[in-house]
């Protein structure tokens, strides 16, 4: 959250401290609080603050000595709180040190497969997450911890809740330097929230080459400039892993990790971005995840480019990614018996098209094309992904509804394994 959030308003809540008593104020936030939880979040587009205990002393109305006639004393800036869909709980102290805000994101599906006649049904939970983040002390320091507690996203995640926490400093330049746990800058796809895809999980190319989170130094140009890279610097334990992405926007700033163009927006937007990661002593198949090598053995290089285009309810985005491996396989002596590990080398490519047919309906559709290398471990397959999607967006990216049906296949798209798949997202 931008420190920008403690004087959002302020003329709109210093009017609430008029009270003068604090029980006051205290009946006004839990009558507020308790008609809030009662309401459906989505019938209540209107904001909800209240402006509770005041907690910093303003600025003199009228400066001058005290002694004087007509001096008043200084007037409290009371704490904000707003409660409002599409942003969570927003706590800001009067005093402009320190703001807080609490989101809550979830995403349920129900799938049916058909693997050659032969049709599965699954139902699940696949996120359930919280998301603290605010800034302290100054506007600068912000920090972000978020928190996976369905149990797909454990299982992913090492059955550990925390998948997020980093603490940034911005200067007033616009370069931040962070520290903790975060993802990889690494391809626009896996970059973007869940609750920002078209499709409700990524392509069959990117969920096999992206780059997870890592605990590491991130470093981040000023974002709203034209052109602007990132980087990171990471003990990938127990090796090391560093990478840079660079972006170019020709003709104007706008977040290209968020897909779709549900703004429809009125000109075009164009970004092309690269991204460059080496890993050394890889522990993990797919670095970042995947299964854990009996001990580190390999270096990885990983590529990406992708592309995106915005205009008007349109949207086009397009990636490729490459992950080339120091050798195919080794032996490694455990002691007791030697086994054999392989690498993952591979490449694919998707493109994405989507269009909004009116305020509220998205329509989408997606082509993916996975190719492993020669000689790498030969359970990855090659595979092609033929997709095409429907979104009602009820509320944005914040409340929408899902249907896709998913073909992947290896040579004839006819003896591939469809997937229907609904979904409802809701990020409150």
């Amino acid at each position: 959250m931008q420190g920008a959030f403690c004087d959002r308003r302020p003329r709109q809540h210093r009017g609430l401290s008029a009270f003068g008593r604090r029980n006051c104020a205290a009946a006004t936030v839990a009558a507020v609080g308790l008609c809030a939880g009662l309401a459906p979040a989505w019938a209540a587009p209107a904001d909800l603050a209240v402006a509770t205990t005041p907690v910093a002393l303003a600025d003199a109305a009228t400066p001058g000595d005290p002694t004087q006639p007509g001096h008043r004393a200084a007037q409290p800036r009371p704490t904000i709180i707003e409660l409002r869909f599409g942003q969570g709980l927003q706590v800001a102290a009067g005093d402009g040190g320190s703001s807080l805000q609490v989101r809550a994101f979830v995403r349920a599906r129900q799938s049916l497969t058909d693997p050659k006649g032969a049709p599965t049904a699954e139902a699940l939970v696949r996120n359930a997450q919280l998301r603290f983040s605010g800034h302290a002390l100054r506007p600068g320091l912000t920090w972000r911890i978020q928190l996976g507690l369905s149990p797909t996203e454990m299982a992913i995640n090492g059955y550990r809740l925390l998948q997020t926490a980093l603490v940034r400093y911005t200067w007033t330049t616009g370069w931040s330097v962070a520290a903790g746990r975060a993802k990889v800058p690494y391809g626009a796809q896996r970059l973007a929230h869940s609750s920002e895809l078209q499709f409700t999980d990524l392509s069959a190319t990117v969920q096999e080459l992206h780059l997870d989170r890592t605990s590491g130094i991130f470093v981040q140009s000023p974002a709203e400039n034209r052109a602007d890279v990132s980087g990171v610097v990471a003990g990938n334990s127990p090796g090391f892993l560093a990478g840079v992405r660079a972006r170019l926007r020709p003709l104007g700033a706008f977040d290209d990790t968020v897909e779709g163009d549900v703004a429809r927006s009125p000109r075009l937007r164009v970004a092309l971005a690269g991204s460059l990661v080496s890993a050394v002593d890889n522990l993990s198949t797919q670095v970042t995840r995947g299964e854990v090598y009996p001990e580190a053995w390999t270096q990885t290089f990983h590529t990406a480019l992708d592309f995106t285009v915005k205009y008007k309810g349109f949207s086009l985005h397009s990636e490729w990614m490459s992950r080339q491996a120091k050798g195919d396989s080794a032996y490694l002596d455990l002691g007791h018996k030697v086994v054999r590990v392989w690498s993952r080398s591979a490449y694919g490519a998707h493109l994405q098209l989507g269009q909004m047919v009116n305020p509220w309906v998205q329509v989408a559709a997606r082509m993916a094309r996975l190719r492993r290398m020669d000689g790498t471990d030969p359970a990855l397959r090659s595979v092609d992904e033929l997709a095409a999607a429907v979104t009602a967006h009820l509320r944005g990216d914040d409340f929408k509804v899902q249907l896709e049906i998913v073909d992947l296949f290896s040579g004839d798209f006819r003896d591939g394994m469809v997937t229907l798949r609904g979904q409802v997202a809701l990020f409150w």
